[in-house]
């Protein structure tokens, strides 16, 4: 029971570990086509000059919905993982075994 809940796991490790890295390949082409780098854009968005208020503050706020939702679905993540116990752990307690 225990291998096949670690297999599934390693599974959804796989699968969780391919999508990333198909996101960073996709972000590294995005900042090839652009022609800058992520910290070119970092300082670019960070610099009030740059922007009108109104402008700004569009940008804060769709920046905080992005936060939102990344910090939803890193939640989400780990939720699984957490609340999933190994069957070792879900029937400890109740039995004792004295040796004398």
């Amino acid at each position: 029971m225990q291998e096949d809940n670690s297999s599934s796991m390693d599974k959804e490790l796989e699968a969780l570990n391919a999508r990333m890295h198909k996101m960073d390949k996709k972000q590294e082409k995005l900042f090839e086509a652009l022609g800058i780098s992520p910290h070119q854009l970092h300082h670019f968005m960070n610099d009030p000059e740059r922007f009108a208020t109104p402008s700004k503050e569009r940008i804060e706020a769709q920046s905080r919905e992005l936060e939102a939702i990344l910090d939803r679905r890193i939640e989400e993540t780990k939720k699984p993982a957490d609340a999933t116990l190994s069957p070792l752990d879900q029937n400890r307690g109740g039995h004792w075994v004295f040796i004398r």
